[in-house]
């Protein structure tokens, strides 16, 4: 059974401001833990138009700010100090990085709380940019990512995440897994809810399922958190996995069977940031990253 007994600690030796500087921490480290972290987290970095400032960007004075990450699909983040040991992000959404002449380009950022914001770039003589952000110009030189190049040995596989949404009248109930496999054992983070369906959702609950018991060709999970219980059976058919789930904590005799498919409905750093290091570092991950975090997202239409 998976209990939340690291936060239960939290509760009783810890405050909820270091659980979240924690959380921006391991965060920030993920996304530059290795060249492939960095390469799935940011990339691509090849095939943009010629002229076009890619890469990771270094800004060379003592501020606010400390770094610009552009990728070739004209995604831009915008880094800056949150606290003396991580740095969090602003980053472009739809429009991404504009250009108004051969040297010079625009991007509207969105914090992670907050108005988006514009910021303007310019290509120096020396080959630097310069970005106007907030009334400030910062100079910033190309450099290499700060990615850990020693590999990490990992004994953990993330299979996937599986969905499932089912029309309800006017809402949809989401059924989704994410799912890791570490030899016998297996973790899961799930979805569980019934939404109103065709809008955005600011406040979906992850669950975290925890470690599942090997049993028969899928694994059992049981779980007590923050005052709910659940108990799944998870089953992998060829691309798809068959749910068995019951989120009063009874026995699965006569729950029923749900076929998710290959996919996510919700899509959440959070989770899929998610180390494989460990089966311990994965449940560090989670009992630290996920508390008091809601994952967004545009619940499907029926």
């Amino acid at each position: 059974v998976w209990q939340d007994t690291e936060n239960q600690g939290f509760f009783m030796g810890q405050t909820l401001s270091e659980v979240f500087r924690n959380s921006n921490v391991l965060l920030f480290k993920a996304k530059f833990r290795s060249p492939e972290s960095y390469e799935n987290y940011f990339g691509p970095f090849t095939g943009a138009p010629d002229g076009q400032p890619t890469g990771h960007w270094q800004v060379q004075e003592a501020t606010h700010y400390t770094r610009l990450v552009i990728n070739a699909q004209d995604r831009v983040w915008l880094f800056y100090k949150c606290q003396e040991d991580a740095e969090c992000h602003s980053s472009s959404e739809e429009s991404g990085l504009r250009k108004h002449s051969p040297q010079n380009w625009a991007a509207s950022l969105k914090p992670q709380a907050g108005l988006p914001f514009d910021i303007q770039i310019a290509e120096t003589e020396t080959g630097s940019l310069s970005v106007d952000v907030r009334g400030q110009r910062l100079l910033i030189a190309k450099t290499p990512p700060p990615v850990e190049t020693e590999p990490v040995p990992q004994s953990i596989k993330f299979i996937g995440p599986f969905a499932k949404a089912e029309c309800l009248g006017a809402h949809s109930t989401i059924r989704q897994v994410w799912l890791w496999e570490d030899g016998p054992r297996s973790y899961a983070i799930g979805i569980f809810s019934t939404l109103l369906a065709g809008r955005q959702n600011l406040f979906v609950p992850p669950v975290v399922m925890g470690e599942g018991v090997k049993e028969n060709n899928g694994w059992r999970f049981t779980w007590r958190r923050e005052g709910n219980s659940g108990t799944a059976l998870i089953a992998l058919n060829g691309e798809d996995a068959i749910l068995t789930f019951d989120q009063d904590g009874r026995d699965l005799e006569d729950a029923d069977q749900v076929v998710l498919n290959s996919g996510a409905v919700f899509f959440d750093e959070r989770i899929e940031l998610a180390p494989l290091t460990s089966g311990a570092d994965w449940k560090h991950w989670f009992d630290t990253v996920l508390v008091g975090h809601f994952i967004t997202g545009f619940v499907p239409a029926c």
